[in-house]
């Protein structure tokens, strides 16, 4: 493959990787791995009732982690496509294209509340930091990229 094929390959994986990622993580409701708590939950009843001789647990369904593990591997083929975008171009303007994507995961981290675990932020405020987040990473990859053979 050519250097512009494989600028033009890398380029795509990175746009539809960030993409996954975006989704992902809103999906999983943050960037952990395992995603939000599930399985089993403590009951007492407040009444003088029986005990009851079996647990109550809510159902879980393993594949609600796979969904955290999505979102960073889509995240991991974002760096690796833009350090292939930076071999490729050999610009020292197209270090941004992969210090971009960690800039717009600390906001999307601090946006999902996985930086401080105090902040809950109402659901208005966490899609304005991640529409943000995207806005940052997509107007670098719209208008501020070099391209392959770009003189600037």
């Amino acid at each position: 493959m050519s250097r512009s094929q494989v600028f033009t390959a890398a380029r795509a994986a990175g746009n539809v990787a960030w993409w996954v990622f975006v989704v992902a993580a809103l999906v999983n409701r943050g960037l952990g791995p395992r995603g939000w708590d599930c399985g089993w939950t403590a009951y007492t009843p407040l009444t003088d009732g029986q005990p009851r001789r079996y647990a109550d647990y809510v159902p879980f369904d393993p594949t609600v982690q796979l969904v955290g593990v999505v979102a960073w591997v889509a995240f991991c083929v974002v760096v690796i496509a833009a350090v292939v975008e930076l071999a490729i171009v050999r610009r020292w303007i197209a270090v941004w294209t992969v210090v971009i994507p960690f800039a717009s995961l600390g906001l999307i981290a601090y946006a999902l509340g996985e930086l401080d675990r105090t902040i809950v932020w109402s659901p208005v405020a966490v899609l304005f930091f991640v529409l943000v987040a995207v806005a940052i990473r997509q107007a670098w990859m719209r208008r501020f990229v070099p391209a392959v053979g770009e003189q600037r």
